[in-house]
């Protein structure tokens, strides 16, 4: 059976350990557009106030400023102690909200290991294999992993829904208002319930392919480049073959439920094909940031700072093009399915021992 413990730690756990020392603290890059805040590097310390949105990524990433409206995080470690004036979205292999944290909105979280001591005055979702929640939320908690635990200072104002493999362990002093409901089976899909309903499948895609892309820039730059080249020098192909896939592994796994003793196989080849996609999401943002970066300032193509930072920005365009109505969101689709391809195949290329299935970047 498919549980916590292969999803969320198979994506994120990893990043504690390996994107905590993929890159160094002078390799960032930043940007600010229409007040909104752009950082990646190895280390990231935002420390100065922020008149819009802050988008962050790195391998160590801490937020210990205002923030006037929304906040997308995600690193291997994270720690949130500033202020959010809108909603915040953060994952990564450890993730720390502090006493200090103040969201003024709905918060988000995913991660391996989850800490939430701050005040978050709308909803709270966290997911992930250890989970503690020892702070105030003024509205509903909902709470999904392996460890789950609501400490003696936590004041939920609303519901708490949960669902964990071991139960939940609720402190004698902790104050649930609203009641206790735990959920055996899931009410709706999770990207309906990592974002808005409005968006339910955009927004988790990306914040997963963000997550994906870091760690394919931190651990594999080598790797990562040449599925972006692979996708630039064969869209045709990389788009044939990634629409193989996304036709091909829901039946592969459909197949294999119905035969009963292949039901954990068919549940892994449905979380492969999840992790597949963000993946190829993530390999089409760098083919867009690395074209970019390669046009802007060749000098700068390699730098992983720049890169993450190119990564960020494509990822938000493409979230952008896909509000579009029909064109928009048959261009962004049109892009997944090459990123898989690309992604697909470069991985096949190197497992079949190859550099010759390496393609050269595009000058």
């Amino acid at each position: 059976m498919c549980s916590w413990r292969i999803t969320v730690p198979m994506i994120l756990a990893a990043a504690t350990w390996g994107l905590a020392a993929g890159a160094g603290p002078a390799d960032e890059a930043s940007a600010s557009i229409g007040g909104n805040r752009l950082v990646a590097a190895g280390e990231v310390h935002l420390d100065e106030d922020v008149g819009g949105s802050a988008f962050l990524a790195g391998g160590r990433v801490h937020l210990d400023s205002a923030v006037a409206r929304s906040a997308w995080v995600a690193g291997g470690d994270v720690r949130v102690e500033g202020r959010v004036g809108g909603d915040l979205r953060a994952a990564g292999g450890n993730v720390r909200v502090g006493r200090d944290a103040i969201v003024s909105g709905d918060a988000a979280l995913a991660g391996g290991s989850l800490e939430f001591e701050g005040v978050v005055r709308g909803n709270l979702r966290a997911y992930g294999e250890s989970i503690l929640v020892n702070g105030t939320v003024d509205g509903d908690l909902y709470v999904a992993g392996d460890r789950v635990r609501v400490g003696p200072e936590a004041r939920i104002s609303g519901e708490l829904r949960y669902r964990g493999s071991h139960g939940i362990e609720i402190d004698p002093a902790a104050e649930v208002v609203g009641g206790i409901e735990r959920q055996r089976r899931s009410r709706g899909n999770w990207a309906e319930r990592f974002g808005d309903r409005r968006d339910a499948g955009g927004r988790p895609l990306l914040a997963g392919a963000l997550l994906c892309g870091v760690l394919l820039i931190l651990i594999a730059p080598q790797f990562s480049r040449a599925a972006a080249a692979r996708l630039g020098s064969e869209p045709l192909m990389a788009g044939l073959v990634g629409l193989l896939l996304l036709v091909g592994l829901p039946v592969a796994a459909l197949l294999s439920i119905l035969t009963i003793i292949g039901v954990p196989l068919g549940l892994l080849l449905l979380f492969g094909l999840l992790l597949l996609l963000m993946l190829g999401m993530a390999t089409a943002a760098l083919f867009l940031g690395d074209a970019a970066l390669a046009r802007m300032s060749p000098a700068r193509a390699g730098a992983t700072g720049w890169r993450l930072l190119l990564l960020l920005l494509a990822l938000l365009l493409v979230w952008v093009v896909a509000q579009l109505p029909a064109i928009g969101r048959l261009a962004a689709f049109l892009l997944l399915l090459a990123g898989t391809g690309a992604f697909a195949r470069q991985s096949l290329g190197i497992a079949a021992g190859g550099s010759r299935a390496e393609p050269q970047p595009q000058p």
